[in-house]
Parts: C-alpha cells; structure tokens; sequence
C-alpha cells in the first residue's frame, strides 16, 4: 500500500514521495501546523529510540538524519 513508487518494496525514495503527497508537514511531530521548537522537544526526547513518530525516515531510530528532515521544514508564525 505505501509503495509509492512502484517498485516493489519500501524504500528511500517511498519515505520522499509520501512526504510530498502528505497534508501534514514533515516534522510537525505535535500537530500544530508548524515545525518549530516544540517539535525539536518532541524529537530531542526520542532520540536513539525506535518506533516514535519522530522517525521522519523510517530507518528504525531517530538519529541526525530525522534532525536534517525536521530543521529542513522548520516554519515560523
């Protein structure tokens, strides 16, 4: 169902066309609309975890790689 691009399996390039097809930003991990300090928290707290919401690449652990996703989309009000 997620394969996104056809091939066959889940991958890298799934992860991307999801987050271009969403309506929620990657990154907004609290919901509020925005990717901004509180989801930097959110993030922070489940570092080195796995199975979180804050693993925005799906690699299995949140790690710099979510980081560079999350500050990539870092909106402002």
């Amino acid at each position: 169902m997620l394969d996104l691009d056809g091939d066959g399996e889940l991958g890298a390039k799934d992860v991307e066309l999801f987050w271009l097809r969403s309506v929620v930003r990657c990154g907004d991990l609290n919901q509020d609309g925005v990717v901004g300090g509180a989801d930097l928290a959110v993030m922070l707290a489940a570092w080195a975890t796995s199975g979180s919401p804050a693993d925005l690449d799906l690699d299995g652990e949140v790690g710099g790689a979510d980081l560079a996703r999350l500050l990539a989309n870092w909106t402002s009000r």
